[in-house]
């Protein structure tokens, strides 16, 4: 058991990590103020810095969207993403979500993979869904854990 080629991931690749994607949330918008009409979202430092987004606030089909601006390469894409305020479930408070404009999700958090040699559908920020993005705890056993378990196992031997 667990010799080589006994693994279900033969032939198959490891679906990619929200760690490993550019995310946008609606938190961050709130945290800026919802009444800054504009903003821009820098990841990395540097020149030219290693992504970029901005943003407006506007009304798209009588409710409020955002409209999205980044770069990939000399590629420009522009994007339109629904907002819908709804109320919290614990405090009934009212806070802005996205609705992903593939799936309609009403989600958080929007992500857009890091990979540059994506189809051009995975070049957008969408939900976690849409990108079949995963959780690094979806992997199995982190390496902390196999450390212990591999001394256990040589404790046994011994």
């Amino acid at each position: 058991m667990g010799g080589p080629g006994s693994s279900r991931w033969d032939g198959h690749e490891r679906r990619t990590l929200v760690d490993e994607c550019r995310v946008l949330s609606t938190a961050m918008f709130a945290a800026g103020g919802w009444r800054a009409l504009s903003g821009v979202r820098v990841w990395g430092e540097g020149d030219p810095p290693a992504a970029r987004v901005s943003w407006e606030l506007l009304q798209f089909g009588g409710r409020l969207a955002v409209a999205l601006t980044y770069h990939l390469g000399n590629e420009q894409i522009s994007d339109i993403v629904p907002l819908e305020l709804a109320p919290t479930a614990p405090h009934r408070r009212k806070r802005f979500y996205f609705r992903c404009p593939d799936c309609g999700r009403r989600v958080a958090k929007l992500y857009r993979p890091i990979i540059w040699w994506a189809p051009p559908v995975r070049r957008m920020f969408r939900c976690r869904h849409c990108h079949r993005l995963g959780y690094q705890s979806q992997l199995g056993i982190s390496a902390g854990v196999r450390l212990v378990l591999a001394s256990l196992a040589r404790r046994q031997g011994e």
